[in-house]
């Protein structure tokens, strides 16, 4: 038999616990009802790069098209700073509604944090990826002067005169691409670095420099000139500016991939609801006869990721660059 008092004091607890159910049913409800009408004002598109590279033309080019399915307008805000870090740590501390959305990219997502980067988020905690934006392959390049016309007749020469051949790059993501080619390729060849893809392009032009591993962007003005020689581009797919050069990995390099890629990211906790209507919408432009044509005249690539394969494919790239960055040693200049 139950003591009265202890009956007595059951029912304040049930009466408690009916009242938290209740109030998490009708929060559940609040959010779907907000989910079910976003977007209803405009919405923060935190690009953490300068304006005029190419994670901002990527960015004002999708923005601009994802006005139409979207109904509200994306407002561009660039906050650059840090590799990136910056501007990703802006997206993490803001309001997990749909409102603030930001590009992130394989350096703040992946590079930063595999070189031991001291970062104010966690990379991947505090994010939720929506769908991936597009790439930026780069290419293999050689000065004229050089015999070989194809990437395994280079292989061959590098073969024989292991670290004679020299090939510039400027950045840490070409350098880990050439680190990533000299590991499938078995081949050794002198890295050159440089501070930026132009004064590399000069170089090799004059012939200061074998080779060169540069964004497929900053070649396109010398391809009418035949100014070197491209043999290959680094995508997954051949880039839609160069369709008859054959990529890495069709060329007898199995699983060689690299690409300067974006992704559009939320906060940990944004809505699956809100979630998917972007990434239905991201999907639904990529494919637009317009948007492809810009992407093109940029040196862009895409592809179509849903949130739960793009949240794969960085997994993957962070585990893919890690082990590079490990076994090469690379180190981010102070």
């Amino acid at each position: 038999m139950t003591h009265p008092d202890r009956r007595a004091a059951a029912w304040p607890r049930r009466d408690l616990l009916q009242a938290l159910a209740a109030g998490v049913f009708g929060a559940c409800i609040a959010t779907t009802a907000r989910a079910a009408d976003y977007p209803a004002r405009a919405i923060r598109l935190i690009v953490p790069f300068p304006a005029a590279g190419s994670a901002d033309i990527l960015a004002r080019v999708l923005a601009a098209a994802l006005q139409k399915p979207l109904g509200q307008s994306l407002v561009v805000d660039n906050r650059a700073g840090g590799g990136g870090a910056l501007g990703i740590n802006l997206v993490t501390h803001a309001e997990a509604d749909g409102y603030t959305l930001g590009v992130t990219s394989l350096g703040p997502q992946v590079l930063l944090p595999a070189m031991g980067r001291k970062l104010p988020y966690d990379a991947d905690q505090d994010l939720v990826h929506i769908g991936y934006m597009g790439g930026m392959p780069l290419a293999v390049i050689a000065n004229n002067k050089l015999a070989p016309r194809t990437l395994p007749e280079l292989v061959a020469l590098a073969k024989s005169r292991p670290g004679g051949l020299s090939i510039g790059s400027s950045g840490i993501p070409g350098q880990l691409a050439i680190e990533q080619l000299k590991r499938i390729a078995g081949i050794d060849l002198l890295h050159v670095p440089y501070k930026g893809d132009a004064p590399l392009a000069t170089d090799l032009i004059g012939g200061q420099v074998d080779l060169a591993m540069i964004t497929l962007t900053s070649i396109i003005p010398f391809v009418a000139a035949r100014s070197f020689r491209i043999l290959a581009t680094t995508g997954a797919r051949r880039a839609p500016q160069l369709p008859d050069v054959p990529t890495v990995a069709e060329q007898g390099n199995a699983g060689f991939e690299a690409e300067l890629w974006y992704a559009l990211t939320a906060p940990r906790g944004t809505p699956r609801a809100v979630v998917d209507r972007l990434s239905a919408a991201l999907a639904g432009v990529l494919s637009e006869p317009e948007v492809q044509r810009q992407f093109v005249a940029q040196g862009l690539s895409s592809r179509t990721m849903d949130a739960a394969t793009t949240t794969r494919f960085i997994a993957a790239e962070r585990q893919k660059w890690s082990d590079v960055i490990k076994t090469s040693g690379i180190k981010l200049e102070e």
